[in-house]
């Protein structure tokens, strides 16, 4: 009974409201109202907005979300005039083509009638410790990706190789007659083609020590060795670091978008 007497009720003043002389005399009445309150109690007036305002400062997220993201938006701000003022330009790699999408590199050349490819991610870099404790450029981080290398031969037959980078505190193991690589292969592949899931691969591990050391020289010959390495180490600092300020300016961004 007592919705139906509501929902009556409404309807009622719903119809009134549509009336625009009823409509119109609710307005200045209300108007008038608070006019008459503000010049007889202004005091009150002033403590039920002060309570209003103190409620939605103190308890409203929105207002300490707002808050967070201008503190966030200024620290952004600084810390990418910051890495900015130590950006170089992004080093090249003598002797390649250098194709980047986002994170992921492809370098590209042909030797004779050969193709060859290496591929990383620097999602996948992994910083020197010397470079962690500040050592180096400041404002950038060694960047040692391990990489994939393809040869291929005009027929489709394929080497396909894994590769770590060696930080260069690690490069000799302490032996001054031993050669000090910048990288060592972890695994070689034989395809044709395309490589396929599921392909026999041999790993270093369990790798003849002759083979292992004529597969460097193969790769040697083809332009990866310890000068190339040094230079993409080289380009994987300045380009990670691009990447870096690029990634705080979009999160600037986005905080900053209403």
């Amino acid at each position: 009974m007592a919705s139906i007497f509501t929902r009556s009720l409404t309807r009622t003043a719903c119809s009134l409201l549509r009336k625009p002389r009823i409509a119109k005399q609710l307005t200045q009445t209300a108007a008038k109202n608070f006019s008459q309150l503000q010049r007889t109690s202004p005091s009150l007036l002033a403590v039920v907005n002060s309570s209003q305002s103190n409620i939605h400062g103190n308890t409203c997220r929105c207002c300490l979300h707002t808050q967070d993201d201008q503190e966030f938006s200024s620290y952004l701000a600084e810390e990418i005039s910051t890495e900015k003022s130590t950006m170089r330009a992004v080093a090249s790699i003598p002797g390649w083509n250098i194709i980047k999408e986002n994170a992921e590199v492809k370098l590209e050349k042909n030797v004779d009638n050969e193709s060859v490819t290496v591929t990383f991610n620097l999602n996948n870099a992994t910083g020197s410790e010397q470079a962690l404790e500040g050592e180096g450029v400041e404002g950038e981080i060694e960047a040692d990706p391990p990489f994939n290398v393809e040869i291929k031969k005009p027929t489709g037959k394929i080497m396909y190789f894994e590769c770590t980078m060696i930080p260069s505190s690690e490069q000799g193991g302490g032996d001054a007659d031993e050669v000090a690589d910048a990288f060592e292969i972890t695994s070689v592949t034989m395809d044709e083609g395309k490589l396929k899931e599921g392909t026999f691969t041999m790993f270093s591990e369990t790798m003849d020590g002759q083979i292992y050391d004529k597969l460097m020289d193969l790769l040697d010959n083809r332009g990866i060795g310890d000068e190339m390495i040094a230079a993409m180490r080289e380009f994987c600092r300045t380009y990670d670091h691009h990447l870096y300020v690029n990634l705080l300016s979009k999160m600037k961004e986005f905080v900053d978008e209403k």
